[in-house]
């Protein structure tokens, strides 16, 4: 069922799916937060001062992000979930992993030579999020977007996993979740 895999009576659940980046409201929430405030707060402000250059070479900056992700990654988010009696699995497909291995090592070595150790770090930081594990014992909230078909599972406050399900399987796995719990 839409790429759903169950194993032994729904004591596992597998599934694979794509996201598309610029057409997912949460994913573009966040990006919104993450970029978007940021960049808009000084897009504006550079606009105040008259700094067109500036406010120009951001936004062609975010233009050429918004090719890249395109080109490199398919504007997808493709992402796989196990979840079983333990708790729920969340990585990257294979494909995509690899891509981000290669953009994350990148990363790296080019901070390390060029001496910029925050562009090291992030590399590193990246490299080392490509799969979590939350235990359902250490479960603290869940939120239910039904209408978006989206699962956040948190365990505390910097810990959490978003789970995006195909229309046909979001209530087994809501299901599967509420027992687990």
């Amino acid at each position: 069922m839409d790429g759903l895999k169950e194993m032994d009576d729904l004591k596992e659940i597998e599934w694979k799916i794509r996201v598309p980046i610029f057409k997912n409201n949460l994913i573009l929430k966040q990006l919104m937060f993450a970029i978007g405030i940021p960049f808009g707060t000084l897009l504006v402000y550079l606009i105040y001062i008259q700094g067109y250059y500036g406010a120009l070479l951001i936004a062609l900056t975010l233009f050429l992000t918004f090719i890249f992700i395109q080109v490199a990654y398919g504007g997808t988010y493709d992402v796989a979930y196990v979840m079983n009696k333990k708790g729920v699995r969340c990585f990257y497909q294979e494909k995509q992993r690899k891509k981000n291995n290669i953009m994350n090592t990148l990363l790296i070595f080019g901070g390390i030579f060029w001496g910029k150790p925050t562009y090291a770090s992030a590399g590193v930081s990246a490299n080392a999020r490509q799969e979590e594990f939350i235990a359902w014992k250490k479960v603290t909230k869940v939120k239910y977007l039904d209408h978006n078909r989206i699962i956040i599972v948190k365990a505390g406050y910097l810990s959490h996993i978003t789970i995006f399900c195909e229309a046909g399987s979001y209530y087994k796995i809501k299901e599967f979740i509420e027992n687990s719990i």
